[in-house]
């Protein structure tokens, strides 16, 4: 059954992480962390396992609509230019697109090479908007005014415990951004 042209987009984030060591902070007690096997800001075993998990639940969900083998025509995928991400997108799409056929290169080994796109990120504004000039106006704009500042006013509590216990003042949502991916990678690598 052809159902014509039709479009599905899927986006995700990347999997679990080792922490960023250019993000930590200097009050941070794992900042020298090599994150070993990993490396800083690298997906763990976990977050490969999710990733790949979330290509499989996305086969589930799209196999009539994908077909049984993969064409270079029925898709185009993008990652951002960080590492991770493309190792995010290579575990989607090897659950997404096992060989199957003809298409099986070598036996025993159910996983088949599929190009993407990646810009670097001074040009990447799909993915990397948060380094770009109007993003930036945009976002103080949002932060220093009307719910922006309402919302900042009411995490005042958080705020303050973090600053208490990281001896650091938090001027903007983004900087407790960072600090929470910070500690969600040392939490899913196991530190306390």
């Amino acid at each position: 059954m052809n159902l014509g042209p039709s479009l599905v987009l899927s986006i995700f984030r990347h999997g679990e992480k080792t922490p960023d060591n250019f993000l930590m902070l200097s009050t941070d007690p794992y900042k020298n962390q090599t994150f070993h096997p990993y490396g800083p800001s690298a997906l763990t075993n976990e977050g490969k396992r999710t990733m790949y998990t979330l290509g499989r639940s996305i086969r589930k969900t799209y196999n009539a609509f994908l077909g049984d083998i993969y064409t270079p025509d029925i898709l185009t995928a993008w990652a951002s230019s960080i590492e991770r991400c493309h190792t995010s997108l290579q575990l989607v799409l090897a659950a997404l697109f096992p060989p199957k056929g003809v298409l099986i290169w070598e036996k025993g080994f159910n996983w088949q090479p599929i190009s993407y796109n990646s810009l670097p990120k001074n040009l990447d504004d799909m993915f990397s908007g948060i380094l770009f000039e109007d993003y930036k106006k945009l976002y103080n704009e949002y932060c220093f005014t009307g719910n922006g500042k309402v919302t900042y006013k009411e995490a005042q509590p958080v705020l303050a415990y973090a600053e208490k216990h990281t001896n650091t003042t938090f001027k903007t949502f983004l900087q407790m951004f960072f600090l929470q991916t910070v500690l969600s990678g040392e939490e899913v690598y196991g530190l306390e």
